[in-house]
């Protein structure tokens, strides 16, 4: 039955169409539900940046291996004083 309210059929100048389907469930060829793909690429992020974190502290030790610093120790008997001189880098 059709309803009271509605505009009769030769009025509606719009056609039925179908809605579009979702595109984007296909990527890199792998088949993930769409709710997936944002919690893959914010895993994925997480996971570069520690890879970077963990390069970047291992070059920073690296580099601190090969140096190291002069400090001149004045004082008299019990009382010193300790005096930075220079940073040697090899």
């Amino acid at each position: 039955m059709p309803r009271a309210d509605a505009l009769p059929a030769e009025l509606n100048y719009f056609l039925q169409t179908a809605s579009p389907q979702n595109v984007t469930k296909h990527m890199l060829f792998l088949e993930f539900p769409t709710d997936w793909v944002p919690d893959l690429s914010v895993i994925l992020l997480l996971v570069m940046i520690f890879a970077v974190i963990l390069v970047k502290s291992v070059r920073r030790h690296k580099k601190r291996l090969y140096e190291f610093d002069l400090y001149l120790h004045v004082g008299f008997d019990t009382e010193a004083c300790e005096i930075w001189i220079k940073k040697f880098k090899l």
